[in-house]
Parts: C-alpha cells; structure tokens; sequence
C-alpha cells in the first residue's frame, strides 16, 4: 500500500491566540529535528506584521509527537508568537504534508516555507504579498535565498539534461555559490521556469484551483 493510500489520521493543537482572518498562512514541515522551529520563532517574535498571520508547523515524524508538544508550549510562552501544530499520524513526505497542512489554513495566500529559512529583517511577508500583488497575473511568487556566508542558495531554477543520468532532465540553480555582492540582477521581480518550495507565496484560490501540490513527488 503506497504512501499516498494509507489512512492519515490528524491532531491540531493552537498554541495562543490565531489571528480570525489572517492574511497568510505560513505552512512549515518539520521532520528529523525541532530545533528550527525556535530559530524562526525568535525572528518572527521581532515582527510586528506577524500579527496578521497564521502560522503552521506540520509535524511529518511521528517519533517527536511525545516531546514536542511540552516544548512548544514552552516555546509559545517564551517567544509569545501563535501557531498552530499538526500532528501527523505517519510520515507522508513533503508534498502530502503541505497539503494536510493547507486544508487548515485560512490564509488568503499560503506561503510555503522550509523550516531552515530564516528571514533577514521583519517585514519580509508584508513585501512578498505587496510584490504579488503588483504583478499582473502572477503566479508562484519565489524569493532570493542566501547561504551564511551571502553567496547564493536560489535564485530560480531551470531544467536541464544531466550527462551524469543519460541525459534526463533535472534542475539547475543558476549562480548557486556565487556571492550575492558580485551578481548585479537588482531586486527587480523577474520571470523564471521555476522556484523552490523552500520559500515561495501564491494566492489561496490558485492553490485551490491546481489541487495543491501533486502528492505523486514524495520530495
């Protein structure tokens, strides 16, 4: 029986007060380790936009549901920054798990975001959207991700044949490792083949109309 066939079974636990009607849903997997979750708190507690977000962890590992739970209670209580938890009942995968995730959230954008991104400086949603927005018939709006060292992680991707698989098609990261200070692309919203699910926003009715995100890629 395939991954996608096993009965899933749900917990929700709300950590504080989520906003009614928030603007985006940030939708975090976790799995193998936790200790993310406390990074990204302690920069989104800095946020004074986070108010009109919900954010969401998707608990992927089964083997942390007996701990998690005291630590991110206290987690809420030290950092004072709502979430929502989901715990699932066995591992699923990356695309199941985001999809779990976004039939609870309520968000007019769902943003999905790895659980190692950690924003620059506050206000980094507040952009993304007013970016969307701006855009004529923008889909899938992606962002510049950096390594600690300010070289380039992605920054779009394109496919192209690997001589290394005979030739079948994988993805390319233009200027991956490169520092950012020598690349002079600007900041300018560009159009590209693709983007990661690491960090990448798109309006709620889009998201609904592709039926999320095809469980057939467990990566």
């Amino acid at each position: 029986q395939s991954e996608r066939e096993r009965p899933l079974t749900v917990t929700e636990t709300v950590y504080g007060q989520l906003p009614s009607t928030p603007l985006v849903s940030l939708i975090v997997p976790i799995f193998g380790r936790s200790d993310f979750i406390e990074y990204q708190l302690a920069l989104f507690a800095n946020d004074p936009e986070f108010v009109d977000f919900e954010l969401i962890y998707y608990i992927d590992d089964p083997r942390m549901h007996a701990v998690l739970p005291h630590y991110l209670t206290d987690l809420q209580a030290l950092y004072r920054v709502p979430f929502k938890a989901i715990y699932g009942s066995h591992n699923v995968g990356y695309a199941r798990a985001n999809n779990q995730a976004a039939r609870a959230a309520t968000g007019e954008y769902i943003l999905l975001l790895n659980s190692d991104v950690m924003p620059q400086a506050p206000g980094w949603i507040g952009r993304l959207v007013e970016t969307h927005r701006s855009l004529p018939d923008c889909g899938v709006l992606g962002i510049r991700l950096l390594y600690g060292d300010d070289s380039i992680q992605h920054a779009a991707m394109t496919f192209e044949p690997f001589p290394v698989w005979a030739g079948m098609y994988g993805n390319y990261h233009p200027n991956k490792g490169v520092p950012v200070a020598v690349i002079h692309e600007g900041e300018a919203p560009r159009r590209v083949d693709a983007v990661t699910g690491a960090c990448m926003l798109l309006h709620r009715p889009l998201w609904e109309s592709l039926k999320c995100l095809d469980e057939g890629f467990i990566i």
